[in-house]
């Protein structure tokens, strides 16, 4: 059937499109607007010049890949003169937004091409172009409806916590027990976590550290794709909350809740990322002095008598450019900010307290003797107890061993499958009897020794404290107090809260330690004559 109006054409142009990836993927749709294509033209006896296919892309755009691709080519053969037709199987297949159908049919127009429709016939009659302009209106309704359809969907499927829209870097979708999760893709989630917690954690200084790190892995993103890792994608990456799994969509008035979506990092973890960033600060973690310096043993351990703030310590240098070693107070409050106590005063402070809270060697003789005769009366009390279980182990195996001659003997199936749930029974009390036996020989034997390091510990603390290293300096402050202690530059240290095990040996001996210096009571006399 070919009609005179197509006799100066020189060939035909098929324009196919499918708006999303799953039509691409099920081949529903392309494959069936050329064949229809390719029918209209074998009836008009019409050659194909070229297919055009446009795959997942919305009607609604102007700017589409394979349309852009056509016009090129419809450009080329314009210059030899050739007039073709552009033909698509239905308007809403060229265009859903009427604005652009005019638009782009006019671009084919002005470089001496026509458009076509296969279910529409589009002549130059003020009757066609009216159907045209009705068509293409109807196109345009049927996206917006098919949009706000989409969007009501997707906001219902939110509320219940499910994430329809593209998955953030470092994770898939799949599909559990028939609904749509967002799991980890592997290895691009540990990438993506570790990074995150390094700048949490200060692993990670700047932001720059991060993209640096990302840079040498190969991030891949939910479409399989290779992601580039670039300075922004890093801010967005800081700041995306969906990697904890719980967050609000205020876009959708969606309050906080759980999503589908697998946690990479902790909400901690995150709160962390966003103090760091919300800092006017830099971003990266200046560290003045060593924490672990072996020479300032009591730094944060011992307060100020003021206000209570744990006393940092620093040297300074002099004139002469020696370094001196300073303890002192660093809130800004405090009226002793800034007045440095010498190391060695606030040493030598300390290690008298260490000395006067050692218990005498009479006491832990004493205390030691209490406990090992506590100790002997408890082993005795043990062996009675050991040979009663050893008797009772012994009697289980001789009751075993009849239910083994009984087993041997019988043929009924009932006594038989009665005498191996007993003998069963009997091996499991056995083995629980001849455990307990074991586990209390292994618990004594370490009492012992961590009673002797104990006490080795108790009647020296001082001396630990002068050999040992930070660690163990560290060590002897918290057995020995059970919180830090104050200290005043005239009154010196006030009294320590002695750890529990101190407290037991002080009350024992009936000590009642003033750990403040007592003025001389003459001195106070004569210094008040003189001032009246």
């Amino acid at each position: 059937m070919n009609s005179g109006r197509y006799l100066k054409c020189n060939g035909v142009v098929i324009y196919c499109r499918v708006s999303s990836q799953k039509q691409v993927r099920e081949g529903n749709g392309l494959d069936s607007q050329e064949a229809k294509c390719r029918t209209w033209c074998r009836s008009r006896n019409l050659d194909v010049l070229k297919i055009f296919r446009e795959e997942g892309i919305s009607g609604g755009k102007k700017d589409r890949p394979a349309l852009m691709d056509m016009f090129s080519f419809l450009e080329e053969v314009s210059k030899k003169n050739t007039k073709c037709i552009v033909l698509v199987e239905d308007l809403n297949r060229w265009s859903r937004e009427t604005v652009n159908h005019f638009i782009l049919k006019q671009a084919i127009t002005s470089l001496g091409h026509s458009l076509q429709s296969v279910n529409m016939s589009l002549d130059d009659t003020d009757e066609s172009e009216f159907m045209e302009t009705v068509a293409a209106g109807i196109s345009q309704l049927e996206r917006k409806k098919n949009a706000k359809r989409t969007k009501t969907c997707m906001q219902e499927h939110a509320k219940m916590g499910v994430w329809l829209m593209n998955p953030p870097t470092g994770y898939k979708r799949e599909r559990i027990n028939g609904r749509i999760h967002c799991v980890r893709k592997e290895p691009t989630a540990s990438y993506i976590q570790e990074a995150l917690e390094g700048f949490a954690n200060f692993r990670f200084h700047t932001q720059k550290d991060v993209y640096n790190y990302l840079k040498m892995k190969e991030i891949i993103g939910y479409d399989g794709k290779p992601t580039k890792v670039s300075l922004h994608f890093v801010k967005n990456m800081l700041i995306n909350e969906r990697y904890t799994g719980c967050f609000a969509y205020d876009r959708w008035n969606i309050p906080y809740q759980k999503w589908a979506i697998e946690e990479i990092i902790s909400r901690k973890t995150y709160d962390k990322i966003q103090e760091r960033l919300n800092r006017k600060k830099s971003c990266i973690q200046v560290r003045k002095y060593n924490l672990n310096d072996e020479e300032f043993p009591l730094r944060r351990w011992v307060r100020c008598n003021v206000c209570g703030t744990p006393l940092t310590a620093s040297k300074s240098t002099s004139k002469s450019g020696k370094k001196h070693s300073y303890y002192h107070c660093h809130n800004k409050e405090c009226p002793m900010r800034g007045k440095g106590i010498r190391q060695g005063v606030i040493h030598e402070d300390f290690e008298k307290i260490l000395n006067a809270i050692t218990p005498n060697p009479k006491t832990i003789s004493l205390i030691q003797a209490l406990i090992k005769d506590k100790e002997q009366t408890e082993s005795e009390n043990w062996r009675n107890i050991k040979k009663l279980k050893e008797q009772e182990i012994k009697n289980k195996k001789e009751e075993k061993e009849k239910c083994f001659e009984l087993l041997l003997k019988n043929d009924n199936p009932e006594v038989m499958k009665m005498c191996n749930e007993k003998i069963a029974k009997l091996e499991v009390e056995i083995k629980e009897l001849t455990r307990e036996i074991e586990d209390n020989n292994v618990n004594t034997q370490n009492l012992r020794e961590i009673g002797s390091k104990v006490f080795d510990f108790i009647s020296k603390p001082l001396a630990v404290w002068n050999i040992g290293n930070h660690k163990q300096r560290q060590g002897v402050l918290k057995l020995c107090f059970s919180e830090p202690i104050s200290y005043d530059r005239i009154k010196k240290f006030g009294t320590p809260k002695l750890s529990s095990i101190f407290s037991i040996f002080n009350n024992f001996s009936g000590k009642n330690h003033d750990w403040r210096p007592r003025r001389d009571s003459n001195s106070c006399c004569r210094r008040e004559r003189a001032m009246s």
